[in-house]
Parts: C-alpha cells; sequence; structure tokens
C-alpha cells in the first residue's frame, strides 16, 4: 500500500449520508471493530449522517477527498436519534462502515493519530477542520450542553460534553479531529456551543466514542488491511514527532463506565444504601451479558433511551444526579460498588452466583400505582427494598 503521510496541512476528507442527502461534515479518524477486524469504521458526528428521523441503517455514504476522489460506504450506527423524545445522549458521534482496500485511495490525504487521550482543562489543541488546521484551547467539561442541529426543531442535550475555545470554524466542521499537541485524538467536533456557555465549542471525547463503538483507533503506523499488518510500518519523514505514549485506553474506558455506573445506582436506588443500589449493578451487568436491543456494555446499557429513569431528559433528578460527587456519603458507597462491578466480568461464574436479582434484567418501583406492561402477567423473581425485579422480559 502506499504509504501515508502524517496528514498535510490542507488536508481534508468529508463525509455525506448520500441517501437522505444532509449536510457535509468532516472525517475525524478510522476506527477497526475489536470483531471485525476486516472491516474499517469511518467517525464522524453523529448529526451529520443523520440529520433527521429518516436516517437508516445501510445509508449510502460517501467520504471525499480534496481531489474528489470518493469512496463508498454504509451507515453503521450514529448519535443522537432524531427519532425519540428522549434527545439526552452521551455522544454525537457517527460510524460508517467500509472496506479496509477501498480506503487505500484516500490514505495519503489522511491525517493520523499517533494515540488517543482525554482533553485536559487548559491544554492547547487543534482542530483538523476543511481545509485548515485551527489552534483551540480546552476550556472545561460539561455535564449537559444543549445542542442545536440543522433546522431549530433538531435539538439535543449532549451529556459529559468537552467545550473548548477556537476561531474560525465554519458549517462542515462538524465531525472534525480535536488533537493535542503530542498528535493525539481528543475528541470529536459536535458543533457551536452556545451563546452562554463560556466557550466557543463543543466536542465528544474520543474515548467515550470508543467504548460505544467498542473498537480500535487507526494510527498512524497501523496498516489498513489485516494481511498487511505483519508488514514494516511505513517510514515517517524526518520531521514528524516520535511516538508517544497516550493515556491506558483501558483505565480510561473503565473510568468512564464505573462512573456512569455510579450515577445510575444513585440515581434509581439512592435511598436503599449498597443493597438497592447494588441490585441496579446486577441489573446493568445483566444486560450486558444479555447484550441486546438495550445495550452492550455498562454505558449504553446504562444510557440507553428510557430504560433507566434517572437518565431521562424529563426526571427531575437528572442535574442532581449529574453534579453528585463522592462528598455525598451516598454517592461515594455508589462509587464503591461500581468500581467493583466494572472490575468483573459480566458472565464472571462468582458475580452470577452473588447476583441477588438471581439474572433480572429489569425492575420497577412497587409503589408505582400501575404496573408496567412488560411486567403484566409475570412474577418477580426477586423483591429488593422498593422495586420488584424480573427476568425473561422481551
Amino acid at each position: 500500500m502506499t504509504p501515508r503521510s502524517v496528514g498535510r496541512a490542507l488536508a481534508w476528507v468529508s463525509t455525506v449520508n448520500q441517501a437522505q442527502g444532509y449536510c457535509t461534515g468532516t472525517l475525524a479518524a478510522l476506527l477497526r471493530p475489536a470483531d471485525r477486524p476486516d472491516e474499517l469504521l469511518g467517525l464522524t458526528a453523529g448529526h451529520v449522517v443523520s440529520e433527521d428521523a429518516r436516517a437508516r441503517v445501510d445509508d449510502g455514504c460517501a467520504l471525499k477527498n480534496s481531489a474528489g476522489t470518493a469512496v463508498a460506504g454504509r451507515l453503521y450506527n450514529w448519535l443522537p436519534y432524531f427519532g425519540q423524545d428522549d434527545r439526552s445522549v452521551p455522544m454525537d458521534a457517527g460510524l460508517i462502515q467500509l472496506a479496509a482496500q477501498a480506503v487505500e485511495p484516500l490514505a495519503a490525504d489522511m491525517a493520523w493519530p499517533l494515540g488517543w487521550a482525554d482533553p485536559q482543562p487548559g491544554e492547547d489543541l487543534r482542530v483538523l477542520a476543511r481545509q485548515h488546521r485551527l489552534p483551540a484551547r480546552m476550556v472545561r467539561m460539561q455535564d449537559v450542553v444543549p445542542m442545536q442541529a440543522g433546522p431549530e426543531n433538531l435539538r439535543y442535550d449532549l451529556l459529559d460534553a468537552a467545550l473548548f475555545d477556537v476561531q474560525n470554524l465554519m458549517p462542515g466542521d462538524s465531525g472534525a479531529a480535536v488533537w493535542n499537541l503530542k498528535d493525539e485524538l481528543v475528541g470529536v467536533v459536535s458543533g457551536f456551543a452556545p451563546d452562554d456557555a463560556g466557550a466557543v465549542a463543543v466536542m465528544t471525547p474520543i474515548r467515550r466514542i470508543l467504548a460505544w463503538a467498542k473498537a480500535d483507533l487507526v494510527l498512524r503506523h497501523d496498516a489498513l488491511r489485516p494481511e498487511d499488518r505483519g508488514a514494516p510500518a511505513p517510514a515517517l519523514p524526518v520531521a514528524a514527532p516520535a511516538p508517544l505514549a497516550s493515556a491506558p485506553r483501558a483505565a480510561a474506558v473503565d473510568a468512564a463506565a464505573a462512573l456512569t455506573l455510579a450515577r445510575t445506582m444513585w440515581g434509581e436506588a439512592r435511598g436503599e444504601r449498597p443493597p438497592g443500589m447494588a441490585a441496579v449493578g446486577h441489573v446493568v451487568l445483566n444486560r450486558v451479558l444479555g447484550a441486546r436491543w438495550w445495550g452492550y456494555d455498562v454505558e449504553s446499557v446504562c444510557r440507553h433511551d428510557r430504560q433507566f429513569s434517572c437518565w431521562n431528559a424529563d426526571d427531575p433528578n437528572l442535574p442532581k444526579m449529574l453534579r453528585v460527587t463522592t462528598a455525598d456519603p451516598q454517592f461515594a458507597e455508589a462509587s464503591d460498588l461500581a468500581a467493583g462491578f466494572v472490575a468483573i466480568k459480566a458472565d464472571d461464574p462468582q458475580r452470577i452466583r452473588d447476583d441477588p436479582t438471581h439474572g433480572a434484567t429489569h425492575y420497577f418501583d412497587r409503589r408505582m400505582p400501575t404496573w408496567p406492561n412488560w411486567a403484566a402477567g409475570r412474577q418477580p423473581v426477586a423483591d429488593i427494598g422498593n422495586h420488584l425485579f424480573f427476568k425473561d422480559v422481551g
């Protein structure tokens, strides 16, 4: 394959959902799914490939460089889903399924990071925007950021987003990569920040996207095709910086999962202290073990639309849950429990034996005036605190 550059100053690869005729965005990076090494996923902002409820899996998409060379792909997954009532989402990200060999014509025009890291408040950054690179500076993380995409009715709340300052960001820069000065990818541009945010723009941290996508970042020295992986890495120009170690991926992903799980347990059962909160934690892991429509890892399970009510946009406790710290005794307990849950596998035999919910994937508060429809005619498998627990629910 052709040796790849470290990303030319004017290089830019656009992304577009051709089936629906949405706006054009920017390619941030390529990801390699852990279970499909012969495929690649093009990463951009979710609202680029889905500006409304018409977007569908397998929509025809395209990547194109500034010279007009195009590569065809298919829409694979995205957030936010504008067809749902709950517009609170943990990321703004879209994935385009690509054949590895098909990407090679664009390889020399793409910017390839050396690794990835979490954005740090106050650090200098650069945005790899369309045909220019923009100096930027990280401002802070924010629990909830109101966002708007396309027409005014397409609004959503981005959770745990990063705010940063940058000048000359333009339409079409959504989805662009944000690097630190070590050439590590730290985030993907989501768009402009609200006027009162105290910052110019918003990005989704890359660590959250990698966990959601269950994929690895394709780096500067990596081969695109599996059969090329044993070949020597292409030589880099002398001016290229030496590879630098990125933040430990597993540790970053586990920390994010533990925080989300702790918030979920606290939001759902803080009044029941450790036994009730632990039961909620087991339900989350039982769903991870089942890996169905409700999600496939701790974060996707906890944040799935209208599943755990503490994450619902209209839940009055959501702002409290997003602000709570370990200064709160119940949240400190939830954090300790969550760290233990994240440290073990969902299918760990000891965890399954110790599960007081007996494998439950659903529960509801017995104080509800009526049972939910999904529980009609079913017998609970556990009764813990204020909650009744159920399994084998479709």
